[in-house]
C-alpha cells in the first residue's frame, strides 16, 4: 500500500503472506480447541474406566476433581511466568503442550489401578 502523496521512499509494503503471529493465534486456536475436547474426555469415558480399570464412581469423581484443582493451581503458575517475563509466551506453549502430551502418552501405557 502507498499512502497519497508519498514519495518512493514513504512506501509501505504490504504483507505477502500470513504472519508468525496469524500462524500462532491459530495454532493457540488449535491447541485450545483439543483442551476442550480433553475436558470433555474424562466425563465421556468413565464407563469404560469402570470396567477397564475396575474404578468405582467415588474414585472417578476424586480423578475429576484432581484435575479440576491442579488446572486452577497451575494457571497462576503460568500467568506469572508470562507477566514476569521469567519464559517467553512462546516457550510456555511450547512447554505446557509437551508435558501435556508426555502425560497423556503416560497414561496410554496404565493397564490396572492398585
Amino acid at each position: 500500500f502507498a499512502r497519497r502523496g508519498a514519495g518512493k521512499a514513504d512506501a509501505v509494503v504490504a504483507p505477502v503472506g500470513p504472519s508468525a503471529a496469524g500462524w500462532l493465534v491459530a495454532l493457540l486456536c488449535a491447541v485450545s480447541a483439543v483442551e476442550g475436547a480433553d475436558l470433555a474426555l474424562l466425563p465421556a469415558s468413565m464407563f469404560a474406566l469402570q470396567r477397564d480399570l475396575g474404578l468405582r464412581p467415588g474414585q472417578l469423581a476424586t480423578m475429576a476433581l484432581w484435575q479440576a484443582l491442579f488446572e486452577a493451581a497451575a494457571a497462576p503458575v503460568w500467568g506469572v511466568l508470562a507477566d514476569r517475563a521469567v519464559l517467553t509466551r512462546r516457550s510456555i506453549l511450547v512447554l505446557g503442550c509437551a508435558g501435556w502430551g508426555l502425560v497423556t502418552a503416560g497414561l496410554a501405557l496404565v493397564g490396572a489401578h492398585a
